[in-house]
């Protein structure tokens, strides 16, 4: 399986209030929205299915593993 990049980008379509939410949120937990939604989506995917991403991980969001 080929590597994928670092920093690979993914676009999403947000409304104007989804867009506010992260806004608020981002603001509250001192991050970028791009590091929100990674936070929130890997610890629902961890949660959800008990798995662990492998390798390094970005800081953010008071993550301590």
């Amino acid at each position: 399986m080929k590597k994928r990049r670092a920093h690979s980008p993914i676009r999403m379509n947000l409304s104007d209030a989804e867009y506010q939410m992260i806004d608020r949120l981002a603001k509250k937990y001192d991050c970028s929205h791009a590091e929100l939604v990674r936070r929130f989506i890997f610890q629902r995917l961890e949660d959800e299915f008990s798995i662990k991403v492998e390798g390094p991980r970005t800081k953010g969001m008071g993550y301590h593993g």
